[in-house]
């Protein structure tokens, strides 16, 4: 039984400071190359100081699907593995542990396929389990997979455990690491478990007593399982998230007004850009006010004052909801423009006006992103470097914002007035779609952060002009082809947020709405380690295989959530087209034959 983990203390934008750890020192390792058909033998790893002792019949075995590689075989009958007390000690409280493994053990929770700490099962008082229960544990199912610590039995646990698909009879790469009081579990170098600030440090077990498929507890099962090329290094190389930002249209100030029944979704933001993890939790004060969904959007239930929480690790941030009734309460800004084109150093004036007349008409303005653009108490906005961002505009209750593109290229200031800039009298025209009329090549290149939308015009102008476009982020590169718009009517959101799986990661294309035709998808940094990728069918709840990834390159004109993995999931993919065609075909075949006969028989023939 695994605890439940403690809620972290929460503030607006929360910060750990973190002490880097250095570059991880290899201590040990073991590949049994050689060593074939040995058995209740010590063998030294590389270095000649460290001992891993096979015991009780515990055997090094060839084994055909990892190349006839040697591996450590054990049969969950009484065979194990010891390692040097030593070793561990000498690694200390931050290491990494990498092994490859196999796995043929159900998933009864009963065994350990690793454990390191304090062994008190052959204390002559064997029924006092303080002195078997401080310990770092690993084991691996079938089905499922768990990484946790404790220095109080398992009532104490830190960690968790996650299910795995085709993990029976199958090798994979594992890396476990322990930096300070932070554990992290990584499966073919896709994050898995993590769990930061267990508040349990290696030396706070007691001891480094080390078994490969056996467990503290007398009672407890022998692993049935392999492992191989195991290191352990001293040190470990893992960047803890140190902050958590909450963003979203109508947010000021970390404060967000909505009315009854209304929703709008919500962006936690983790730095730095290397953290182990970004997987973000959201939780709300008071569900009976306003209701958080996973992907953060948030829903007014009814009238009060709730507080949204995003948590990722051991930092979080926090935005206070106001939900008010709909109508009487029901307040909207209208602005003078909502979107902005200047060229650095240009300026341009956003005035609005609040709707009833009797609300507060005193508004407040401000810049998501300063670096790009700021923005004064008069609503002044002032380009400062290329890129795109927000101006949100509120008067407490209601809000409204306005897009900002600083582009070096820009002809015009944008739709707004009041502007310090010479050229804001000329007809205004889009960077985008001037780079792409312009531009003498086939292709057009953006960053993401300067091209955060493909508009209709800009659509608009790729087919025209028989361009492509190309947005290139981090760990993906988006390509739109003129001669594949079908809709310029539609627009595209470039931005892609991957979040981790059991399968691997996920991503939702366009927000879930209509494509303008095929949208080209290339997997690039991290995400290029993904050889799969599945749609979601909403419907019948499955994923799908798609067969036309290939290179890391999804060519898709489905918008909603795909998975990329590197497991062969082996869902059924039915495609219902080819069975409602052949239906109609049929269906009018009868209809024909029915028509026929009547006539024949009015006919007399």
């Amino acid at each position: 039984m695994e605890s439940e983990d403690s809620q972290p203390q929460t503030t607006d934008t929360a910060t750990v400071q973190t002490t880097k750890a250095a570059e991880p020192t290899l201590l040990a390792s073991w590949d049994f190359t050689g060593k074939n058909g040995t058995t209740n033998s010590m063998i030294a790893d590389s270095t000649g100081k460290y001992n891993l002792t096979l015991k009780d019949g515990a055997k090094i075995e060839q084994y055909g699907d990892r190349s006839n590689n040697e591996a450590l075989s054990l049969r969950g009958d009484g065979q194990y593995a010891q390692i040097d007390d030593q070793l561990f000690k000498d690694a200390g409280d931050s290491f990494t542990l990498e092994f490859a493994s196999e796995t043929r053990h159900d998933d009864s929770g009963k065994f350990f396929s690793f454990i390191v700490g304090k062994d008190g099962s052959n204390d002559a008082n064997t029924t006092d389990q303080a002195n078997a229960n401080k310990y770092l544990m690993f084991y691996n199912s079938k089905t499922a997979i768990k990484g946790v610590i404790s220095n109080n039995n398992w009532g104490n646990e830190q960690g968790s455990k996650v299910t795995v698909s085709g993990n029976d009879n199958s090798w994979a790469d594992y890396k476990i690491v322990v930096d300070g009081t932070n554990l992290a579990v990584f499966r073919n170098n896709a994050l898995i478990i993590f769990k930061a600030n267990t508040g349990i440090k290696m030396s706070d077990l007691g001891a480094t007593t080390a078994y490969i498929g056996k467990s503290f507890y007398s009672v407890d099962e022998y692993w049935n399982g392999a492992m191989d090329d195991i290191k352990v290094y001293r040190g470990a190389d893992l960047t803890m998230p140190t902050a958590v930002a909450i963003s979203g249209t109508g947010v000021v100030n970390n404060k967000l007004t909505l009315i009854e029944k209304d929703s709008t979704k919500l962006t936690a933001t983790v730095t730095p850009d290397d953290a182990v993890s970004k997987n973000v939790t959201w939780s709300s004060s008071d569900e009976s006010v306003a209701k958080v969904a996973a992907d953060g959007t948030v829903t007014g239930v009814k009238a009060g004052t709730a507080t949204i929480t995003a948590t990722c690790g051991d930092v979080s941030a926090s935005a206070t909801v106001k939900v008010v009734n709909s109508g009487v309460d029901r307040q909207s800004i209208d602005l003078n423009t909502s979107y902005v084109v200047l060229k650095p150093g240009a300026s341009r004036t956003i005035t609005g006006k609040v709707t009833p007349s009797s609300a507060s008409q005193s508004l407040t303005f401000k810049s998501n992103d300063t670096k790009v653009a700021t923005v004064s108490a008069k609503g002044v906005i002032t380009a400062v470097g290329t890129g795109a961002t927000s101006i949100v505009v509120s008067n407490g209750t209601a809000s409204a914002s306005v897009t900002v593109i600083v582009n070096r290229n820009a002809s015009s200031s944008g739709n707004g007035g009041g502007s310090t800039d010479s050229s804001n009298s000329e007809v205004i025209t889009d960077p985008v779609v001037e780079a792409i009329e312009a531009d003498g090549t086939d292709e057009v290149t953006f960053a993401q952060r300067e091209l955060p939308t493909i508009t209709g015009e800009m659509l608009n102008a790729l087919r025209l002009n028989g361009k492509t476009l190309v947005v290139e982020a981090d760990n993906y590169t988006i390509r739109i082809a003129g001669r594949d718009v079908k809709n310029t009517s539609a627009q595209v959101s470039t931005a892609l947020s991957f979040a981790p799986s059991e399968y691997g990661v996920t991503f939702t294309l366009n927000g879930g709405e209509a494509l303008p035709g095929v949208v080209q998808v290339e997997m690039t940094g991290d995400n290029a380690v993904y050889p799969r990728v599945y749609l979601h069918n909403a419907l019948k709840g499955k994923w799908q295989f798609l067969n036309s990834y290939k290179d890391h390159v999804l060519e898709a004109d489905t918008a909603g959530e795909y998975l990329l993995t590197t497991q062969n999931l082996r869902f059924v993919h039915v495609d219902m087209t080819f069975f409602i065609a052949g239906l109609v075909v049929i269906v009018g075949i009868i209809i024909a034959t029915a028509i026929i006969t009547i006539i024949c028989n009015v006919l007399g023939i």
